[in-house]
């Protein structure tokens, strides 16, 4: 059957009820943060791994100032601000919600992304915390909450040595390591 022969009311009902990111098979990921320079030194690796493995990679920040360190990563920019607001409900179609600790904690707004996320299938949330170090030699052995080392891979490093850089991050070379440490949660 081809798009002209479903019948006008089941095309109105999907039009209506979901968009088209809801509807496509490609696996979305939501990285939440500050601004671009916070999201590329602590999950800009993981965003490059993400997007080279086909994984559409949104980036929400609070500041939409420099966006090319995002842009350099694979990553697409948002405003963060409009998704706060009470009675917007979005991150239904992501597959895992990548924010840190603190900002998860004192936002309702992040939250409830990361809930509608959580709550509509198997979504994913990862925090990170600014004193982790990716050095802990922490591997989670398997699905759940935990510690989550990310092993970088040699393009991710290469492209995130020159997001830290346009991001005008000081010590950017100091900041690629090996690995990025999240802590993966269950929502209570």
């Amino acid at each position: 059957m081809s798009v002209q022969e479903v019948p006008k009311v089941a095309r109105k009902a999907v039009l209506e009820d979901e968009t088209m990111a809801e509807l496509s098979l490609k696996p979305r990921v939501a990285v939440i943060g500050r601004d671009a320079a916070e999201v590329v030194r602590f999950s800009g690796g993981w965003m490059f791994d993400q997007a080279l493995a086909g994984w559409d990679v949104n980036v929400l920040t609070l500041d939409d100032g420099n966006l090319g360190p995002l842009r350099i990563l694979g990553a697409n920019p948002h405003h963060l601000a409009p998704l706060l607001a009470p009675g917007v409900a979005v991150g239904q179609c992501l597959h895992s919600v990548v924010v840190p600790a603190d900002l998860y904690h004192a936002e309702e707004g992040v939250r409830r992304i990361a809930r509608n996320a959580m709550e509509s299938g198997s979504a994913e949330l990862l925090l990170w915390d600014e004193g982790q170090s990716p050095d802990l030699g922490l591997v989670r052995q398997s699905a759940g909450p935990g510690p989550v080392r990310h092993r970088l891979s040699i393009a991710a490093r290469a492209f995130k040595a020159q997001a830290l850089a346009a991001a005008r991050v000081a010590d950017a070379d100091a900041l690629v390591a090996d690995a990025e440490v999240f802590r993966s949660v269950l929502l209570p």
